[in-house]
């Protein structure tokens, strides 16, 4: 066929259905329905077709496209997977993740990965190269090389999660660890169950215990992880109602802010979720947050409160009901786990989805009861040294503000007035853009050019250039009263800094006073601790820890995946100003 190429190679345009413009005829929609459907985003469309049809047939055609890290995890891209797996169309050879240098390959709001294939059929014995791209990828200038990102060969099945998602962020090291983890059992296995008959698609009947004649009406068992309720209009209210909260409301370990509503007659709403079948309920259950960079969850009575379905709820079976699943998960081996198997729905910033499908999956060791009371402990010293960290800020801002403070943009401005205008170069903090922060045990380094650079972030290429020394140092002792946090550039020409080299070391002095206490110490301490106790209980060696540990404060895109502490104010997906009003919501 002289339309068919050797290589296809291209960016194909990422439009959903919903926002298409395009109408295609009957003809062009039963070529897409075939295999997979014409209601998909037109990268879905585009790939389909090369391979199908622009793709010279039986592995003489390749493709090359950068394309949404989508197509590996979420379900509208399944059946256009299922072209790929053993045995089945096509044959993937090679993916290059880049989520974690996203910001640097396009300016929308996408996690893009080279995806290469080709038309010869997946076999068992076919290897697949996985590729991460890191910040050792990118330059000072911003610019990419994808050849230094790691690269690993695995057999094609290896790259599959049993549901059929495609795991690119695995190496070796991390696939042995996954795999001893998924011999255990899931969430699934200890979630509270119930029985529930059903008249057509009505549920008419419910009930604890397994009924004596099964025989006799449609019954099956409900089990308990489970979207949040759903309100499409009516809110009915009743006197002692419901709070009801979202999934914004979910930080580790609490639940911040007000409310939605109040008073709500819960049972009556427009989809009631778990709270139509009340009667037969365990007090105890947990609110994921279901939006977020990583897993958090906060354990409540849903006999007095409700969460509406921006939170995944999973209710804990009788005998699991005083087991603290919310410290559980703030383990570094939770994370890392969720990090590199369990994540769906990605979407840009490292935020991805927790439905209730991924939820059901997490892994569970029926020897970590064994520490039931232990963890439970671990609960207030966790609060507390999360306060604390609140506290620093706060604290460390208001000494700095009575030894002595400027703007950072002042300081600018007087320095121009008494030596000259100084050199100030931005690198990625342009705009709106963001960063986050880490600026502690990060050096001021004189460049090349006679400049002083000062790294804002640990991913290497967010920077400030000043032509002045002590202009750099200050800035720098300020920024670390905001380690973590996200700011802009606006933040950072607002922000207080010591207005002279004096007030500088005093207000070091204060700082390193202060950090004696260590409350950043003993939150990492704590951590630690929950650490131990999950990995032993999963059979984890001290090697394999050491290494989900050094990677999940290391890696580029792991180092990202982590809870949302409480009292640090940090913002959340889709979270507005104002999360403690009432009206929020409005």
């Amino acid at each position: 066929n002289s339309d068919q190429y050797d290589f296809v190679i291209g960016n194909p345009p990422y439009v959903r259905p919903e926002r298409s413009d395009q109408e295609l005829t009957n003809a062009q929609a039963a070529y897409y329905n075939q295999d997979i459907s014409v209601d998909k985003n037109l990268f879905t469309l585009f790939t389909y077709r090369a391979l199908k049809s622009w793709c010279k047939p039986e592995g003489n055609g390749k493709l090359a496209f950068v394309i949404p890290l989508s197509i590996c995890d979420n379900n509208t891209n399944q059946s256009l997977r299922d072209l790929f797996m053993v045995g089945r169309r096509w044959r993937i050879t090679e993916i290059v993740d880049m989520e974690a240098i996203s910001d640097h390959v396009f300016d929308a709001s996408v996690n893009p990965i080279i995806f290469i294939a080709d038309t010869k059929t997946a076999s068992a014995d076919d290897q697949v190269c996985i590729r991460i791209a890191g910040s050792e990828c990118v330059d000072a200038l911003g610019r990419i090389d994808i050849t230094k990102s790691s690269e690993t060969f695995f057999d094609y099945e290896q790259i599959w999660s049993h549901d059929g998602r495609i795991l690119t962020k695995i190496t070796a090291e991390r696939l042995a660890i996954i795999n001893k983890m998924k011999e255990h059992q899931t969430f699934l296995d200890v979630a509270y169950k119930f029985w529930q008959r059903k008249e057509g698609a009505r549920i008419v009947e419910w009930q604890e215990n397994e009924p004596d004649d099964l025989t006799t009406g449609n019954w099956d068992t409900r089990e308990c992880i489970s979207g949040g309720a759903a309100f499409r209009g009516l809110k009915p209210t009743i006197t002692n109602g419901f709070d009801v909260f979202k999934g914004e409301n979910v930080s580790a370990c609490l639940i911040e802010g007000n409310p939605q509503e109040t008073n709500i007659d819960i049972k009556n709403v427009d989809d009631p979720s778990l709270w139509k079948y009340i009667d037969v309920m365990p007090d105890n259950t947990f609110a994921f947050l279901q939006i977020s960079t990583g897993l958090n969850a906060v354990k409540f009575n849903m006999k007095q409160k409700a969460f509406l379905n921006t939170a995944s709820l999973f209710v804990p079976d009788r005998q699991h009901q005083d087991f603290p699943f919310d410290v559980l998960v703030l383990s570094n081996v939770y994370q890392f786990y969720y990090a590199t198997y369990l994540r769906m729905g990605v979407v840009e910033d490292f935020w991805s989805h927790l439905y209730p499908t991924n939820l059901k999956m997490l892994p569970w060791s029926e020897k970590i009861m064994t520490y039931q009371a232990e963890l439970e402990q671990l609960r207030q010293p966790f609060l507390d040294a999360c306060k604390a960290i609140y506290n620093r800020a706060a604290t460390l801002g208001d000494k700095l503000n009575e030894l002595g403070a400027t703007t950072f943009q002042q300081a600018v401005i007087e320095h121009a007035s008494a030596h000259g205008i100084p050199k100030v170069n931005w690198h990625c903090v342009e705009g709106d853009q963001t960063i986050n922060v880490n600026s502690l045990g990060m050096d001021v380094e004189l460049t090349n050019n006679g400049d002083f650079q000062l790294l804002l972030s640990d991913d290497l290429y967010s920077w400030i250039e000043i032509s002045d020394k002590s202009l750099a140092e200050r800035l720098k002792a300020a920024l670390t009263i905001h380690t973590g946090s996200e700011l802009g550039r606006t933040d950072l020409l607002q922000m207080p800094i010591p207005k002279d080299d004096a007030v500088l070391v005093d207000f070091k002095q204060f700082v390193q006073d202060y950090d004696n206490g260590n409350a950043l110490g003993a939150l990492k301490t704590i951590i630690n601790k929950i650490d131990e106790i999950v990995a032993g209980s999963f059979g984890l060696s001290d090697v394999e820890l050491s290494l989900i540990q050094e990677q999940m404060s290391t890696d580029t895109f792991l180092k990202n995946i982590k809870p949302s502490l409480p009292y640090t104010g940090k913002k959340k997906r889709g979270l507005l100003a104002g999360l403690g009003e009432s009206n929020r919501y409005l």
